[in-house]
């Protein structure tokens, strides 16, 4: 059985993932690259904030997970719901095992252009330099630049 797409880690550490997700195919272009995305561990409790969907249907107490995941999807398209839905389930997988019993996370997709998606696919800085600007935004105190090759020795 052929695969529809393949997915490939560009980035991990105890904190940060990184992957690429492409159509299977054995030439790496641009049209091959379906999305990528970050998967964050906040390590902290999830906030009504986080679920802005749920408002006014639950309350704060009504969140009882430990711990709470970001996942940044960033694609040069809107994806149809079924791409969206095989993206959240690759993530659901990479996520939650058994040793993370309490944990609650949201997807937030991203269109940019084609162009931007390129440079990520050429460049790893340009990639990671873009994740960055997540981490920024989310108060992060470490980047994904600052990272040392020898860093890429472990599995984590």
């Amino acid at each position: 059985m052929r695969r529809a797409f393949r997915i490939i880690r560009e980035y991990n550490s105890n904190d940060v993932e990184i992957y690429k997700l492409e159509k299977y195919d054995d030439c790496e272009t641009i049209e091959q690259l379906i999305c990528y995305f970050m998967i964050l561990d906040t390590h902290r409790k999830p906030r009504l904030e986080d679920f802005p969907h749920l408002k006014g249907i639950i309350s704060e107490d009504d969140i009882e997970a430990d711990n709470f995941i970001k996942a940044f999807i960033v694609s040069s398209k809107n994806l149809n719901e079924e791409l969206s839905e095989q993206i959240c389930g690759i993530i659901e997988e990479l996520t939650f095992h058994s040793v993370a019993p309490s944990l609650e996370w949201n997807p937030i997709f991203n269109v940019v252009t084609k162009e931007e998606l390129e440079k990520m696919l050429c460049d790893k800085n340009y990639l990671f330099k873009f994740f960055d600007n997540y981490l920024n935004n989310e108060s992060c105190n470490f980047t994904i630049v600052s990272s040392k090759d020898e860093d890429y020795n472990n599995l984590s």
